[in-house]
């Protein structure tokens, strides 16, 4: 597929992900309860509120040999693996979650590829710079990843509660997390009576308090 042909595709594509609507904690709870017990409906409802998220991070690994289309296609499988996996008791929304099932599958696509043409890649994750050869993507690793999340989480949730009330509570509707339901700046600003600008300063410095890896991944994936 040529780039003309792929942006084609990713416009077509990304207009029909569009058309899928974000749900909040509570639902992905239910949601995750039903997965457990079998329900392919509930898992595809909470896979298709998520693929946005496939797509934004497909575009940041673009340039690494694989086309677009593929890494789509890898990382909505990624999606898939979590959603069978997630457990919405975690006090932890699911895209954050997904988000290491997301990059797994992509990072392993990218990372194969360049050994088949023996050419060695930079692959940019946040701050690091790490040589694909140095790379090494394997399940053992990601349950590893993810048990350290789950600690970053925790500690963070100490860091968030430590804040002042407001700003606490503005965090947690904002993202989603510990049992709030997700919620954009116009509504809080309407639960507090301030503005939108208010509300988004109130967050930015909140985050500049907590500065975790956890949080970056929440702004991630946050659309």
């Amino acid at each position: 597929m040529g780039k003309n042909e792929s942006d084609n595709w990713l416009g077509l594509y990304g207009g029909e992900v569009n058309k899928y609507k974000l749900i909040n904690t509570k639902r992905e709870k239910i949601l995750s309860n039903k997965v457990k017990g079998g329900d392919l409906d509930a898992r595809n409802e909470l896979v298709t509120a998520n693929l946005k998220l496939v797509i934004k991070i497909a575009r940041g690994y673009s340039d690494y040999g694989v086309s677009t289309d593929e890494l789509i296609s890898l990382g909505n499988y990624g999606l898939i693996v979590a959603a069978n996996r997630f457990d919405g008791n975690m006090n932890v929304k699911f895209s954050v979650y997904a988000c290491n099932w997301i990059k797994y599958y992509i990072r392993k696509a990218v990372i194969d590829n360049s050994k088949k043409k023996k050419v060695e890649i930079d692959i940019i994750d946040n701050e690091a710079n790490n040589s694909i050869e140095n790379l090494s993507v394997n399940e053992e690793e990601l349950k590893v990843d993810n048990e350290i999340q789950d600690k970053r989480l925790s500690d963070v949730m100490v860091k968030i509660n430590a804040l002042t009330p407001r700003e606490s509570n503005i965090i947690k509707h904002y993202f989603g997390i510990d049992g709030c339901d997700e919620k954009n700046l116009s509504d809080i600003s309407k639960i507090y009576n301030i503005s939108s600008m208010m509300v988004s300063k109130i967050i930015e410095n909140s985050l500049r308090k907590i500065k975790c890896e956890v949080v970056q991944d929440m702004v991630f994936s946050k659309d």
